[in-house]
């Protein structure tokens, strides 16, 4: 069996221009700043679903364009971008055989594979590096692969790959770079409400799906406990190890709010979970751990974009991107593996970090119109010994609360002055957030105390 060659048109995209706002912001940033705007779509219709970086600079975001009017097949086509520059200039192909391409993985520098969805070919590959992609059929017998959908990908090697599929409920397998291609059925419970977003996640031997199948042997078996699902639709996986695991979702709180995103975490390996509902989110769309605790979700929202956990999901903290006053949608999140500071996520936007996001906000001080760059706040000293001095110039401070590092109010006091100092005489020695509310603006700073 052999791969298909494809006829691509490749045009070049050049990073566009922020707005005046986001270049003075840009040149004003300090080591406070978190995710910042490095891509807006080249076209209103462009929308990302998967990103995967082989080091800091090289990586490629896949996605689609979809063009509401007139309804036409031609208008709708998988996309998939190349940097070789950590985001400042891409290269975009585009693959009219399928709708939709919802995930990217590289196993070598060379070698790369993405999937998504079409009415005939909609698996890709790669070997020279995402220059150019040959279409690669999915023939499984007695499957037919018409109307596959694919959310999700892991390939263990180059020849040994796992793609997830949320219609029909498969896991198909390679285990000789795509040639061919066997089923894993997971049967579903349907009693119990069947997840449609089907993931996976690997680490070392073991595996787990959304729906709590598991594999200890790099998915040469497949198993599953009369573990309950995460109580949450819609669920991204995540496991650290055979006990210890996350699950991201939404739930609808019907003549509430409608969807809030959700969290669930497990350390017995899914026989039970505790689950935090997050108001500032429609719904959490991906998961992704940088390291053996640091864990980052994203989703849809209109204030925060991301949150990130420095404890396997125990505890959660706020991170602000950049601008925060766009309603946007993160559908993947991945830091390359060379470096855990520097991260990109996508969506309706791409973004970057070369700080592992930033600071960390307390969940207890979430609002929207954060600033960590505002020029005009002063905050001295810091580190602080007894009294904390906070200056706005050229406005008035209406609210200051000093927030302990998990999010605890200590200290508060209403103003109507331009500046205020604060006896911190009492505090132990430690790391702090001070809040200040100026009229409608919010602003977060950071200090210490010290003695």
């Amino acid at each position: 069996m052999s791969f298909y060659p494809i006829n691509s048109l490749k045009y070049k995209t050049m990073l566009r221009l922020l707005s005046i706002i986001g270049i003075i912001f840009c040149l004003n940033i300090s080591v406070s700043s978190q995710w910042n705007l490095i891509q807006d779509a080249d076209d209103p219709f462009f929308y990302y679903k998967g990103v995967y970086f082989i080091n800091d600079s090289v990586g490629y975001v896949a996605g689609n364009v979809e063009y509401d009017v007139p309804v036409d097949d031609s208008l709708h086509y998988g996309i998939i971008l190349k940097t070789v520059n950590g985001g400042q200039t891409w290269d975009t192909l585009k693959f009219p055989m399928l709708t939709q391409i919802n995930c990217i993985q590289f196993v070598t520098s060379d070698i790369g594979y993405a999937a998504g969805a079409a009415y005939e070919f909609n698996i890709l590959k790669t070997i020279d590096g995402g220059n150019s992609w040959q279409y690669v059929p999915l023939s499984i017998p007695n499957v037919s692969s018409l109307g596959f959908s694919f959310n999700d990908i892991h390939f263990l090697n180059k020849d040994t790959g796992f793609l997830s599929s949320d219609w029909p409920y498969f896991l198909v397998k390679t285990e000789d770079g795509g040639l061919s291609w066997s089923a894993i059925l997971m049967p579903v419970d349907l009693i119990h409400g069947y997840p449609k977003a089907y993931t996976m996640h690997f680490r070392d031997s073991f595996g787990v799906t959304s729906t709590l199948w598991k594999t200890q042997d790099n998915g040469a078996t497949w198993y599953h406990d009369p573990d309950p699902f995460p109580p949450i639709s819609g669920p991204n996986i995540l496991f650290f190890d055979p006990d210890n695991g996350i699950s991201a979702g939404h739930f609808y709180f019907a003549n509430v709010k409608g969807n809030l995103g959700a969290i669930a975490v497990t350390n017995n390996g899914g026989q039970t979970w505790t689950t935090e509902y997050y108001d500032n989110f429609d719904w959490l769309a991906c998961i992704f751990s940088a390291n053996n605790s640091d864990v980052y979700v994203s989703g849809r929202s209109s204030s925060y974009l991301f949150m990130k956990s420095p404890d396997k999901g125990n505890t959660w903290h706020y991170q602000q991107s950049y601008p925060s006053s766009i309603l946007a949608q993160i559908n993947d999140i991945h830091f390359p593996s060379t470096n855990k500071k520097v991260g990109y996520a996508v969506g309706s936007h791409i973004f970057k970090t070369t700080n592992g996001g930033g600071e960390l906000i307390p969940l207890s001080v979430p609002e929207n119109n954060i600033s960590f760059s505002n020029d005009n706040l002063k905050l001295s000293p810091n580190p602080a010994n007894n009294i904390i001095s906070i200056k706005i110039e050229g406005d008035v401070l209406n609210t200051v609360g000093i927030y302990s590092s998990s999010g605890q109010l200590i200290l508060k006091t209403e103003s109507n002055k331009s500046q205020e100092q604060i006896n911190i005489s009492s505090l132990p020695l430690g790391n702090y957030f001070i809040r200040v509310l100026c009229r409608d603006e919010v602003f977060v700073r950071k200090f210490v105390v010290v003695r």
